[in-house]
């Protein structure tokens, strides 16, 4: 009885998440749009939602999976990290934001 409590409890937290999701790349779509003069129909919110969510959920497996690797039961910095450098586009980006940086400390004289 308090395992099907639990298990409604997840599916409503997973669904108001959802929502939340949802309304968030609503709202940014429509700023971007804006912007580009351009409309984007509810069903490409809806696939940019779930490829999010989909997205997401692999994220926090990970996390998961380098915490408990780690014999952690808090995900720290160390994982997110780990799961940066495992990700080409953010690793990239991770690496250009520190090329930055050190052109920006060497151009103070630091």
């Amino acid at each position: 009885m308090a395992e099907e409590a639990r298990k409604e409890d997840d599916a409503g937290h997973k669904q108001t998440l959802k929502a939340s999701l949802h309304y968030t790349i609503g709202k940014i779509c429509s700023e971007v749009s804006a912007g580009c003069d351009l409309t984007l129909s509810k069903q490409v919110m809806a696939v940019l939602t779930e490829v999010a969510s989909r997205q997401l959920t692999l994220y926090a497996g990970d996390l998961e999976a380098y915490a408990s690797h780690g014999k952690r039961t808090v995900i720290n910095s160390d994982d997110i990290k780990l799961l940066v450098r495992r990700n080409l586009y953010l690793d990239c980006r991770r690496r250009k934001t520190r090329r930055r940086r050190r052109r920006r400390r060497r151009g103070r004289g630091g």
